[in-house]
């Protein structure tokens, strides 16, 4: 274990073995509760055993389902490597592995050609109606610098509140500065976070178009390092976009005005005006 965080581990095992007694239906799950602040998280179970706790050997209560699932998963892969090795039809391996949920959408598969099965048509899928996006455009002036590593800890302060406040998870910057918001994610958020996700800004040119998609109810954070986006500042997609324009990053166009000026914007001077205008909780 040199060279990593042994704690955190321990906390993963001791969930794993938790979740594990719970589908070998040897505890019942009463209560969980998350609690974070700035400087610690904590997360507490109650729970009602059905064996006595001074048991000796945990492992045995779990290894009958514990050979069951690696059983399942063995046959699965097993199934998986003989459509790779063309042997099966893939759309016969997905309905055994999951179901009559599966859409039939097959004949072109090794197996399939082999038996020469012809082309078969899937069925239309049903998609959700489409939503209309009445998108939220925020500028937050005066975060801490993307170049000067010396400031990356307040950078990390501003990513944990943004969660906190906020409730944002979804990051995106260039490539250039992405290895220095993955590591502060990674510190702001520990070894066992929440689900985050970081996005990558390809070469801002005329008729820009992101390289991933946002939905009416998405909300991201855009991170400028040396200079805006112009190409994102622009897209109209997603719920709030809310762009952070590091020091160092001229606030101004080409122009001379503002960013946080532009018509639409709902500017801030500082992080810390942006997070007293609040969320769901207010530090």
């Amino acid at each position: 274990m040199i060279g990593t965080r042994t704690y955190e581990e321990n906390v993963r095992w001791n969930k794993r073995l938790l979740v594990q007694l719970l589908r070998a239906e040897k505890l019942i799950l009463l209560d969980l509760k998350h609690e974070r602040t700035d400087h610690e998280e904590n997360e507490w179970i109650t729970l009602e055993l059905k064996f006595p706790p001074e048991s000796p050997d945990i492992s045995s209560l779990i290894d009958q389902v514990r050979q069951h699932e690696i059983g399942l998963l063995e046959r699965g892969l097993e199934s998986m490597l003989g459509v790779v090795d063309g042997q099966m039809r893939i759309c016969t391996v997905l309905y055994k592995l999951y179901g009559r949920q599966t859409v039939l959408a097959c004949g072109g598969c090794p197996g399939c050609r082999r038996e020469q099965r012809a082309l078969s048509v899937a069925s239309p899928l049903r998609l959700p109606p489409d939503e209309t996006s009445n998108q939220n455009v925020h500028v937050v002036l005066n975060l801490p610098s993307l170049v000067n590593r010396n400031e990356s800890m307040s950078l990390i302060r501003w990513l944990r509140r943004a969660w906190q406040v906020k409730k944002i998870g979804r990051f995106v910057c260039t490539e250039r500065f992405q290895p220095v918001l993955f590591a502060s994610c990674r510190e702001a958020f520990g070894g066992d976070p929440f689900p985050y996700r970081i996005d990558l800004l390809t070469e801002d040119q005329t008729l820009w178009q992101a390289p991933f998609v946002l939905s009416p109810k998405d909300n991201v954070i855009v991170l400028h390092g040396d200079r805006v986006h112009r190409g994102i500042f622009e897209i109209r997609e997603g719920h709030t976009i809310t762009h952070w324009i590091c020091e160092g990053c001229n606030p101004f166009d080409e122009r001379g005005k503002r960013w946080a000026d532009k018509k639409g914007v709902r500017p801030y001077v500082s992080p810390e005006i942006w997070i007293a205008a609040g969320g769901d909780n207010v530090y």
